[in-house]
């Protein structure tokens, strides 16, 4: 399959160039160093109007997810990739018309490289590893030190994303490239076996049981409960509101959201 760059704009959230409306970029190297990143993460906060900072570094992660699915499209599906090291990739940060930022992954050297051999499971394993423990882990520790926030929280922001557009990648697969779907499978599965160092854990934050819970709008297609807190209640957006499939969220509020989704209750 060919290297599609609407799909690494769409779902991965690379961009072609820098923004001239970018009110602050910062390499990803710089991102990790506390004397760059947290200075970057304070004024990313402030455009959030997020509670705290560790809400804004959770909010980061939820752009990185998509550098991690851009990691599993290319290195699963495409005839070729495009270097998202640190050391290849900033991250830039605009304002939509209502002031809210946005952000989005610019990379400096735009070569696509040729794959020595996409049907060696062993090969895209490797460059997996590569990314999960060159790209991906520093980004997450990098984060949390600077959020001050616990580094699971973050990693645990992740394997519900992944497996969401995995499937979407896999149910968009045109007639005569179903094989891609099983590569895109089989190599998330090595994701889930791969050693808890490769994370810094004591366990991997991608083997874990997915929970399931009530939907309310349709009883066949039970909601699958996020790993952890994505903060938006904490947000100016968020109105103080978890979302429904919130693992902080009570029993009881669940209960109750779940009769507002139905329409039966009047907020």
């Amino acid at each position: 399959m060919t290297l599609d760059y609407t799909v690494l704009a769409k779902y991965g959230r690379i961009q072609s160039n820098l923004s001239p409306d970018s009110v602050r970029d910062i390499t990803l190297l710089e991102l990790i160093r506390p004397e760059y990143g947290n200075p970057w993460l304070e004024i990313y906060q402030r455009h959030l109007q997020a509670e705290t900072t560790g809400v804004a570094a959770v909010y980061v992660m939820h752009t990185v997810s998509g550098l991690l699915v851009a990691a599993h499209y290319m290195i699963s599906m495409c005839d070729t990739y495009m270097d998202i090291s640190l050391s290849n990739v900033s991250l830039q940060m605009e304002l939509n018309d209502s002031g809210a930022p946005q952000l989005s992954f610019v990379l400096h050297n735009k070569e696509e490289y040729k794959h020595t051999n996409r049907a060696d499971a062993a090969e895209r394993q490797q460059m997996l590893e590569r990314f999960y423990g060159g790209t991906l882990r520093p980004l997450v520790e990098g984060m949390a030190a600077g959020g001050g926030v616990p580094v699971p929280a973050l990693w645990g922001q992740f394997p519900n994303i992944l497996a969401y557009y995995l499937n979407l990648f896999k149910e968009g697969l045109p007639c005569g490239e179903q094989h891609l779907g099983d590569r895109l499978t089989k190599d998330h599965e090595a994701v889930k076996q791969f050693a808890p160092e490769l994370f810094n854990r004591k366990k991997n934050p991608f083997d874990i049981e997915p929970v399931y819970i009530e939907n309310p709008l349709n009883s066949e297609k039970p909601y699958r409960m996020k790993s952890a807190c994505c903060e938006y209640y904490r947000i100016s957006d968020g109105k103080n509101r978890k979302c429904y499939t919130c693992p902080r969220m009570k029993a009881e509020e669940r209960a109750e959201r779940a009769e507002e989704m139905r329409g039966t209750v009047l907020i």
